[in-house]
């Protein structure tokens, strides 16, 4: 990924706007972490017998088929926005 890019993601993640369950780009945490407490809440929803519905996203390509100066300037707009 482009340092930039990252680095403008990092910071917009690392702010107070997002949901503390984030994890990725994130200090001290890694999608490791992220799975581990996936499975452990759907764990938890069905012993407690719930219906739980869970939807995956793959975005491993999405900066390859993106131009990334045009998605570095939507970054920093946004960032500049918030």
């Amino acid at each position: 990924m482009d340092p930039n890019l990252c680095g403008v993601l990092s910071e917009g993640l690392s702010s107070s706007w997002t949901w503390g369950g984030v994890h990725g780009f994130r200090e001290r945490r890694s999608c490791e972490t992220q799975l581990i407490q996936l499975v452990d809440d759907r764990a938890r929803i069905l012993v407690a017998g719930q219906q739980s519905d869970l939807i995956l996203l793959d975005f491993s390509k999405a900066c390859d088929k993106v131009e990334l100066k045009l998605s570095f300037w939507r970054a920093r707009n946004l960032m500049k926005f918030l």
